[in-house]
């Protein structure tokens, strides 16, 4: 008895403890720099709803009603969608705490109940929450304290009801977690990420056709029920401040009442109730699911000179290219972290194109201003996605780095075939994307010629960007890919690609306000300009990443 308490005293208390204090004591530039995103972050909504709802009241009042009204309702909306992001980043991080434990095997060797080992996972998936949860709880702090002034024994009292609702999501995320290991039992991580990631983007889009969000901009924004509500009532502007909204979400129990017993005891009763249920719930099918992920499947059998799909599809390649791609094609197959991932750009392209149709399209004066805003927009969609998958298509090679170095293959060939292979599933998303949003905004056979030419061609410098910055920056030890997708070398390529893209919407902009009327010029001197420098750009990196490959060391 007295070890098996000893064991969950280690499990439970002090192993999350020491994994914390070692963190802290040695932070990675990346905890540091995303914490101080974080706070950042947290303060800046902090200011800016003080500064506009109570100091530029007045200045609101002057703008036309349906203006007024955007700015509570957006807020809310990002008030929810922060709970949102919570819930889901307690959800992926008890999937990778319980679905891909390395030392689930160990633990289970030990004498111990079921029941300790899902309470240190719990326990450790709740300690790498925490510290997000609090910050994100700062904004409506912030304004309770500069609108409603409560007692300062209401602080400790949000803090502790934050931390409720963290728990809260934590089960939800570990009951999700064993559920899924029991439906998909091959370890199939990243293709239930994406369906959970497609789930929630189906229920905001719900959410967001259900607010009407269209008739924001129009003279019916006053006959949507929720904003003629915000509109009738008094101080309704101030009294649904994204803070306090995202506050009243989190105290369910009490508002204005002060700290009660009821609250207290609420509060409270969602950690022990969460907490019991995952516990209960995990006994009865989470180890179902992990037996069967011990389960293996069986080998593939081709027969004698059978060729593969992949030899059929590169076979019109150069011998040397058609070994490269299919040695990455086997790969791609064979790395779930990579291709279930490409799932997530469908939900990515679905909310932009639908929020196209919120814009007020039907004004004539500002359909070439969407134009050229929709094609800057797409370029940073491509290059948020390059940087994701583009970016680390060199570091990808991981520790057998030596095998292409110390190949008679060249590295200007290899990079070659890295772009061949790795940019088409990007260039048919831009291009797909702006087909769809051309046709959305009704935009003229001119206008459409202009924006596909030039979205594509700086789709395609993105891409290239992407892959030979990466060859110039690569890391070849690390613990999962998406570390390099955070390192100083991508960081460089999206400041590239953002002055890129920065610096075609200035000229597009330009071109709206020096051409009132008529199409925007599909030739003219400083597109041309921006076209040679940027190509010229693109050639120095693919150079330079070579160059800088070639002289790697094993």
């Amino acid at each position: 008895m007295i070890a098996k308490l000893r064991v969950f005293y280690l499990l439970s208390l002090r192993l999350p403890w020491m994994q914390t204090r070692n963190r802290m004591r040695n932070p990675s530039a990346d905890d540091i720099l995303k914490h101080l995103i974080l706070i950042s972050f947290a303060f800046g909504v902090g200011w800016a709803e003080y500064a506009l709802f109570l100091r530029f009241f007045e200045l609101l009042e002057r703008i036309p009603s349906g203006f007024i009204l955007v700015l509570p309702k957006l807020f809310s909306l990002l008030g929810s969608f922060l709970f949102a992001f919570l819930s889901y980043s307690s959800i992926l991080t008890a999937l990778s705490a319980v679905y891909r434990s390395e030392d689930v095997d160990y633990l289970l060797a030990k004498p111990m109940p079921k029941s300790v080992l899902l309470f240190y996972k719990w326990c450790d998936t709740a300690v790498r929450s925490s510290i997000t949860v609090i910050l994100l709880a700062i904004p409506p702090m912030i304004s309770l304290g500069r609108i409603v002034h409560p007692p300062f024994s209401f602080y400790p009292g949000y803090l502790f009801s934050t931390l409720s609702l963290a728990a809260g999501a934590v089960s939800l995320g570990m009951l999700i977690a064993m559920g899924l290991i029991t439906v998909f039992p091959e370890k199939r991580m990243h293709r239930s990420l994406a369906i959970i990631g497609l789930c929630l983007v189906a229920l905001m889009i719900t959410g967001m056709r259900f607010l009407h969000l269209e008739t924001l901009w129009g003279e019916e924004a006053l006959a949507n029920p929720f904003l003629a509500y915000l509109a009738t009532e008094e101080d309704g502007y101030l009294r649904y401040s994204p803070g306090m909204l995202f506050a009243k979400s989190v105290l369910p129990f009490v508002w204005d009442s002060g700290v009660g017993t009821l609250w207290w005891g609420g509060n409270a009763l969602i950690g022990v109730v969460s907490i019991l249920c995952t516990l209960y719930i995990g006994n009865k099918i989470f180890f179902k699911g992990w037996c069967k992920c011990r389960e293996h499947s069986d080998a593939e059998i081709r027969n004698q000179g059978e060729q593969t799909y992949s030899e059929r599809s590169f076979h019109f390649l150069p011998e040397t290219l058609t070994t490269l791609m299919q040695k990455d094609w086997i790969v791609l197959k064979r790395d779930p972290s990579v291709w279930t991932q490409l799932f997530m750009m469908i939900p990515l392209a679905g909310i932009y194109l639908l929020n196209l149709t919120f814009l007020p399209l039907q004004i004539d004066e500002l359909s070439r201003f969407f134009v050229v805003a929709n094609v800057g927009l797409i370029g940073l969609i491509v290059s948020a996605v390059s940087a994701r998958f583009l970016f680390p298509t060199a570091s990808r090679e991981g520790k057998s780095i030596w095998i292409p170095l110390k190949s008679p293959i060249s590295p200007w060939r290899f990079l070659c075939q890295k772009i061949l292979f790795s940019t088409p599933p990007i260039l048919l998303l831009s291009l797909i994307l702006l087909i769809l949003s051309c046709h959305i905004m009704n935009a003229s056979s001119a206008l459409f010629q202009w924006s596909l030419f030039y979205g594509f061609c700086m789709s395609i410098m993105i891409c290239v960007l992407a892959v030979s910055l990466g060859f110039c920056f690569p890391a070849f030890e690390y613990r999962h890919i998406v570390e390099v997708s955070l390192g100083k070398g991508a960081f460089l390529f999206m400041i590239t690609a953002l002055a890129q893209t920065g610096s075609f919407v200035y000229i597009g902009l330009r071109l709206v306000f020096t051409h009132p009327e008529g199409p925007l010029p599909f030739v003219q001197s400083w597109l041309i300009i921006w076209l040679l420098v940027w190509f010229g750009m693109t050639c120095f990196c693919a150079g330079l990443g070579t160059y800088r490959f070639g002289k790697l060391e094993v």
